[in-house]
């Protein structure tokens, strides 16, 4: 039997009762430089540590090669000493795995096939088939509808309330995070309810998506500890200061570093995923255009709440200039601060 794959690291070859990679014995070969390294293996758990050489080798005659950039892994199963859950009679799950370190490490491309050998023929070719990644994906998209697109509009409303009613701004804003927050709860769970599809979670990606969830799930509890807000014409407390410096600052930081885990993520989809180079970067676009038009949204939002604000200095500086000292000046002196007070008391 032989396996061969696209790469110029190892090549592994397992058999599993249960078509999982936990508990399957396995044949892994790679070379390293001239020198051919092949053996048989149990898999005892998805750390490296846990690969370790089987008690009892179960395959003869192998080796392995490297030609025209495919590693190529041969060996021989005897009737002897095949895999106790190996049944030649009936179909077998073989899984498989291969990676771009010539030594033992964490495989990007895995996938299986069913084949029952005691039909085979010799030098029959069988087409493993790409695996499909459904867990995967689908955190793939919660993360980005709730960190891409349901906290970053929120975070806009916190940001442009000039712009919406008095009183409206704080509901809203509240409302959509807390949907963000629990898509994105969903995303995370995933990844511990298919730890198959995931792989090892000390990556790059998983140390800076657990960084975003722990900003984002301490906004919450940062919100429920806020100081009250001044009252018109009262100063604002060093305590009230501090507390929103310390909320947007978090705010904002999860949102950058949700871009940086996302990017991350696209590239570690596509590799596991194998996706062809042009999806690939029909993603990176599509994730470029989305971030695109939340900062037009923003600068444009900004722009008319400035235009507003200066519009309302405008009309409350001539009504204070142009009308006479007497009964009807007083109510329009009076409108513009009740109208800050319910906008900015939070």
């Amino acid at each position: 039997m032989a396996m061969v794959a696209e790469t110029a690291g190892y090549v592994s070859v397992g058999f599993s009762g249960s078509a999982m990679m936990v508990g399957a014995d396995a044949v892994i070969g790679w070379l390293d430089g001239s020198s051919a390294h092949v053996g048989d293996y149990y898999l005892a758990g998805k750390a490296v540590s846990q690969v370790v050489p089987s008690s009892v080798p179960f395959t003869t005659n192998a080796s392995a090669s490297y030609v025209d950039g495919k590693t190529t892994v041969h060996f021989v199963l005897p009737d002897e000493t095949v895999p106790e859950h190996f049944d030649p009679t009936e179909p077998t799950t073989v899984i498989y795995a291969y990676s771009p370190t010539p030594a033992l490490a964490y495989h990007p491309d895995r996938g299986q096939f069913s084949l029952v050998f005691a039909g085979a023929t010799l030098g029959m070719a069988v087409p493993a088939a790409k695996p499909s990644y459904p867990a995967l994906a689908a955190h793939g998209v919660l993360m980005v509808a709730a960190w891409g697109v349901l906290l970053p509009l929120g975070t806009l409303i916190g940001r442009l309330r000039g712009l919406l009613r008095p009183g409206r701004w704080y509901a809203a804003h509240r409302a959509v995070q807390t949907i963000g927050l629990v898509v994105a709860c969903v995303g995370l769970v995933l990844v511990f309810a298919f730890p198959e599809e995931f792989g090892p979670i000390d990556t790059a990606h998983g140390a800076t998506g657990f960084a975003v969830m722990g900003l984002g799930l301490a906004q919450p509890l940062n919100a429920l500890a806020r100081p009250h807000a001044p009252a018109a014409n009262e100063a604002k407390a060093a305590t009230r200061a501090v507390w929103e410096g310390i909320h947007k600052g978090a705010g904002y930081a999860a949102l950058l570093l949700a871009c940086v885990a996302t990017l991350l993520g696209i590239g570690r989809y596509a590799r596991v995923a194998a996706l062809e180079h042009a999806t690939e970067v029909a993603l990176y676009a599509s994730y470029g255009v989305l971030l695109g038009l939340l900062l037009l949204g923003f600068v444009l939002g900004s722009a008319r709440q400035a235009a507003q604000q200066k519009l309302s200095g405008v009309d409350v500086a001539s009504s204070s200039t142009s009308t006479s000292p007497g009964k009807d000046a007083a109510p329009v002196k009076q409108a513009a601060p009740v109208a800050v007070q319910e906008v900015e008391k939070v």
